[in-house]
């Protein structure tokens, strides 16, 4: 879509830098992710070192005066996630265009004003803040720039402005395009925070990312600053916190991943399994009417009976208007799903009549398309029924299923504290000749290694292992066509593993001498669970 630059003067006034303390949530697309996120730990009374935040008001500013750059961004809007060259090609020249613009004297002055409200003299970062970044399913970890150590007013506005321009690297505009976030949409905000000289730093995940237990906060932890944890530049040491194993193996009933179920023929749109998974019961009233298939009924409410299969259609939509979803006539009994429940449409009995609903819906342009009635549940399809339009509900879940359906790593099953059981099993005893290292990205996968020491003109062919001595954000658009990764240094909270893990990836770190042990084109597996390469 085409960019939308501001074309007045938007730096004039007092929103161009804000404090850290007065700061939310609420004020991403202001701010960026990063510094609404250490606004809302100020609030909880965290101890965060003291800073401001040049807000994107100052980046659309210059983004305005850049020249060509809107034509740039709407070429990287229409070019293709896999064309890697061509993506890479334009983000350089964004980049330049971006540079090269003039900074408003305004908000030139209202940087160096901010860093002096900082502390005149002292040591500071200076952080990236995007509009796109710490997403539900994106974390944007590292995909744009920090500086660290600045000290005074003409470094930081020059590192301010490499930071709006990073906003266009090769990396991030790849990041984006795999995750199908639209360019045109994102700004950047910059953090100017002061610098703490830490004798130790860490990085604390409050679930572990590798094997997902909620109940189970990780630290990775090495002396000096925190940069050579998150860049993969160090073996960190590696903390595990949490209850007691006997305590932790106390797991509740199992269920699928929500969202994994395909809108056409074979199975229902996103939602979730009720119950245990065992057999579904079902009856049958003295009518003969089938009615609708459920879980475990020890909860279960009276069905709502449907037609008997082989005579769906006609009525279908008035029956259910006139009797209502599951429960009592007026529906107060029924069990209500949330926004990741939808009706129980993966049942065969079932999908016929719902079609046949969606057909009736369809007609009167409630729903788009008659396999949107699966992205609705039973109390939503009858809304429609009765004249709601739910056209833009199920545009909003069509998407999320979208989403979900890039994922390369679907668990096949997930507990209800979020541990993938794959992912938990007790590793076995490595073969000898293997290599050991930390589990990064849980999975399996097999083919030939690709060893790579340097990024910059790398190329890998789909499927190969990457072996790298680490990686840092720059590395990432090679994991688009990874199979898998193998790093001599780093860890499980780095940014390079986190990126795995959402392109869903095995991976293993802090394997020593990987580059050299192993050779391009060697056969090998990676068990990202476990952490051994064979």
């Amino acid at each position: 879509m085409p960019v939308e630059l501001a074309r007045s003067e938007p730096y004039s006034g007092s929103r161009v830098v804000l404090d850290l303390v007065d700061i939310d949530a609420g004020m991403v697309s202001e701010v960026g992710g990063k510094a609404a996120n250490l606004g809302e730990l100020i609030r909880a009374g965290l101890p965060v070192p003291p800073g401001v935040c040049v807000t994107t008001v100052a980046y659309q500013a210059v983004a305005w005066a850049a020249p060509g750059l809107a034509e740039l961004v709407d070429a990287l809007c229409v070019t293709a996630a896999d064309d890697l060259a061509a993506l890479a090609d334009l983000a350089g020249r964004a980049r330049a265009a971006l540079l090269s613009a003039a900074v408003p004297a305004a908000v030139a002055t209202a940087v160096a004003d901010g860093y002096e409200r900082v502390g005149a003299g002292v040591a500071v970062a200076v952080r990236s803040s995007a509009t796109a970044e710490d997403l539900p399913f994106a974390s944007f970890a590292g995909q744009q720039d920090t500086y660290l150590n600045l000290v005074g007013r003409g470094a930081v506005l020059d590192a301010v402005r490499r930071c709006w321009a990073s906003l266009w690297t090769d990396r991030a505009v790849a990041y984006r395009a795999s995750n199908g976030i639209d360019h045109g949409s994102v700004r950047l905000g910059v953090v100017i925070q002061r610098m703490v000289q830490s004798a130790v730093s860490g990085v604390l995940f409050t679930a572990n990312p590798v094997t997902g237990r909620r109940r189970e906060a990780v630290i990775d932890a090495s002396p000096g600053l925190g940069e050579a944890i998150v860049s993969g530049a160090v073996n960190p040491d590696h903390f595990p916190r949490g209850r007691r194993e006997s305590q932790r193996r106390r797991r509740r009933p199992g269920r699928p991943l929500p969202g994994r179920y395909p809108p056409a023929s074979r199975a229902a749109g996103p939602g979730r399994v009720p119950g245990r998974l065992r057999p579904p019961r079902r009856r049958r009233d003295r009518r003969g009417a089938a009615p609708v298939v459920r879980g475990p009924p020890a909860r279960a409410r009276r069905a709502h009976q449907l037609p008997a299969p082989g005579r769906p259609g006609r009525g279908t939509g008035r029956r259910l208007r006139r009797r209502g979803p599951p429960g009592r006539a007026d529906g107060r009994n029924a069990r209500r799903p949330g926004p990741g429940r939808t009706a129980p449409a993966h049942r065969p009995v079932v999908r016929t009549h719902l079609a046949a609903v969606g057909a009736e819906l369809a007609a009167a342009g409630r729903i788009a398309a008659t396999d949107d009635v699966f992205f609705l549940d039973l109390v939503q399809t009858r809304a429609a029924l009765g004249g709601v339009d739910q056209r833009d509900l199920v545009a909003a879940r069509r998407a999320a299923y979208e989403q979900e359906m890039r994922r390369r790593h679907v668990p096949r099953v997930l507990l209800s504290d979020g541990t993938e059981p794959e992912r938990d099993l007790p590793a076995a005893a490595a073969a000898q000749g293997s290599l050991v290292g930390t589990p990064a990205s849980a999975g399996t996968v097999a083919g030939p290694a690709r060893v790579v020491l340097d990024p910059v003109g790398a190329h890998l062919e789909p499927g190969e292992i990457l072996i790298a001595p680490s990686t840092d954000p720059g590395w990432t658009p090679l994991f688009l066509t990874a199979g898998g990764l193998v790093m001599e240094m780093g860890g499980a909270n780095s940014h390079g593993a986190v990126v795995a893990r959402e392109y869903g990836i095995p991976a293993v770190v802090g394997v020593p001498d990987a580059t050299t042990r192993i050779s391009t084109g060697q056969q090998i597996t990676v068990d990202g669970s476990t952490g051994v390469i064979s």
